[in-house]
């Protein structure tokens, strides 16, 4: 995965809120994530996240830091600490304010099968770690988290707050969480995740809806992947030149390509994240010719009914026959 797209609900559509930029090392390992937030027709740097990896390729700290003016400060530092198996046994939380400050500390325990079975929160009191919040988490024959309590200490006591489940599909891919909040000794809705997945089980999309009287949506988080295959069988050419502008764009935008072999059965085609078509053009009926030699054709961010489609990130691909073909990622933003 190299971006994280989130998006938060209006009324009518989903509105483009930040994004973030991961960047990796040769071992495949997030060193840096950048967070970016939308606004005034452009990305503002927001958070910047440095991770380090012992070499067992385990995090072993996080520093975030805040864009302040020209600036990285120092916000939060997260430290981790692991057993001889690579499990996680402890995370600590530090802030910035003129030396590291203890915030919080979490413990973490398995079962014979290394399922963290439970998780406990403490937080500092300026000079002891006080029991704060526990999570005890059930699992399934095939070691996938069905269930998982989350109780918050009052009075010596540990009182019941959120209830999660979750499902998934018959390749073990997480369809939706479930969140349930514990009130006059009943549990009502709160929070449901609606996940989809690519057919190699990534994740592509994160609905986040809120019960009301019915649930309703709030956000979106959509996943990119640097290789994003339409078709199996897509043939790579060097000798065409395929572009959009603008990108990301609003209502309109125009694909530039140039290609010695542009014939009537050339075509350029636009899919979502999930791999559907949801618009296609046939550059014999649409094509423009420009000055410079190269062609273009105008989309305005409609499916094939002429219905305006969603904000999100979208694929299109120009194919030549069975000659060759090429694929670019766009992003529409309404």
């Amino acid at each position: 995965m190299i971006e994280e797209r989130h998006y938060y609900w209006d009324s009518n559509n989903w509105f483009l809120n930040y994004t973030v930029h991961l960047y990796y090392d040769d071992n495949d390992n997030v060193i840096e994530a950048l967070v970016q937030f939308w606004e005034a027709g452009g990305w503002h740097d927001l958070y910047l996240y440095l991770i380090t990896y012992d070499e067992n390729n385990n995090v072993i700290e996080q520093l975030v830091q805040n864009k302040i003016g020209n600036d990285w400060v120092n916000s939060m530092l997260y430290s981790f600490i692991y057993d001889a198996n690579d499990l996680m046994l402890e995370q600590l939380v530090r802030s910035w304010g003129i030396d590291w400050q203890n915030d919080e500390k979490y413990t973490y325990s398995y079962d014979e099968f290394e399922n963290m079975v439970h998780e406990l929160l403490e937080e500092w009191s300026g000079s002891e770690w006080l029991e704060s919040y526990q999570n005890s988490n059930t699992f399934n024959e095939d070691n996938l988290m069905i269930e998982s309590l989350g109780q918050y200490f009052y009075m010596d006591s540990w009182l019941n707050d959120v209830f999660i489940t979750f499902t998934y599909d018959d390749n073990e891919n997480m369809l939706t969480r479930l969140a349930q909040y514990w009130f006059l000794e009943e549990w009502f809705n709160n929070e449901l995740n609606t996940f989809d997945h690519d057919f190699e089980g990534n994740v592509l999309e994160d609905i986040l809806q809120i019960w009301t009287d019915d649930w309703e949506n709030e956000h979106r988080t959509e996943f990119v992947y640097e290789n994003v295959r339409i078709e199996d069988n897509e043939i790579y050419a060097e000798n065409i030149s395929l572009s959009n502008f603008p990108n990301p764009f609003t209502s309109q935008t125009t694909f530039h390509y140039f290609t010695a072999e542009v014939g009537e059965d050339a075509e350029i085609s636009i899919y979502n994240l999930k791999g559907q078509k949801v618009k296609q053009f046939s550059i014999a009926d649409r094509v423009r010719l420009l000055t410079d030699g190269r062609f273009s054709i105008e989309w305005n961010g409609t499916d094939e009914d002429n219905k305006p489609v969603d904000s999100g990130i979208y694929f299109y691909r120009l194919k030549t026959g069975n000659t060759f073909s090429q694929t670019r990622k766009m992003v529409l933003m309404r």
